[in-house]
């Protein structure tokens, strides 16, 4: 233990005490730890404001990725010797598949050849004759008029009406002009499970089967369907 110099009889007397070894060790140790710990949060500090100047310098990428017009279908930033598009010619090609032959033919048409070459206006010799299978998608859009039958209860006297199981309501009068279930089923699955909006299921309908409905009408009609529809 080291020894303590008391002050002269004529200053103030001071109160000075041994200390052990071991507490200065202690406390030596723990000085040792707390410098430690300071460096090891400066370097984690250091650590933390470099990964949130990356993520900064990446949102500000993104962001201004997501202004252009192309930024969904860029692949970043082109590579300096990019390879050859397409497929490798020879053995590296790959198996060539192509889509299978129909199980059905709906309609079948004989394409004679022509009268002449159409190069030179030589006449044509048959040789053999080939098979091709276009599958198109017919627009087609079927109008159905229902005839339906009212009258009164005897009973009740209350009005009672027909009901086909192609109707898919019971208005009549301003509301006579609906949309069929098939249609219906269609723009459900255009906006609900295809997250298409309003307006883009409306376009849909009318450019693929030339059925014009409004928006709201599109609404509503979705809206009944989904409170006929038992919770599951």
């Amino acid at each position: 233990m080291k020894p303590v110099v008391r002050p002269a009889a004529d200053n103030p007397p001071e109160s000075i005490e041994f200390v052990p070894k071991r507490e200065l060790d202690r406390a030596q140790q723990e000085l040792e730890r707390l410098r430690k710990q300071k460096e090891r949060l400066e370097k984690e500090n250091e650590r933390l404001k470099q990964e949130t100047e990356r993520l900064r310098r990446e949102l500000e990428a993104a962001l201004r990725a997501s202004k252009r017009q192309a930024a969904p279908h860029s692949r970043g930033t082109p590579k300096a010797n990019p390879k050859r598009p397409g497929r490798k010619p020879g053995r590296h090609y790959g198996r060539q598949t192509c889509r299978p032959i129909p199980r059905r033919v709906d309609e079948r048409i004989t394409v004679p050849w022509p009268n002449g070459c159409p190069h030179c206006g030589g006449g044509v010799e048959p040789e053999s004759c080939e098979t091709q299978y276009p599958e198109e998608v017919v627009r087609q859009t079927v109008v159905r008029r229902f005839d339906i039958a009212i009258g009164n209860c005897r009973q009740c006297r209350r009005r009672v009406q027909g009901r086909h199981r192609l109707q898919t309501s019971d208005a009549v009068g301003v509301g006579n002009v609906q949309l069929g279930p098939e249609a219906l089923t269609l723009a459900a699955i255009l906006n609900k499970q295809m997250g298409l909006s309003w307006g883009h299921t409306r376009q849909g309908l009318s450019y693929g089967f030339g059925l014009e409905v409004s928006r709201g009408g599109l609404y509503r009609a979705l809206a009944r369907m989904a409170g006929r529809t038992p919770a599951s």
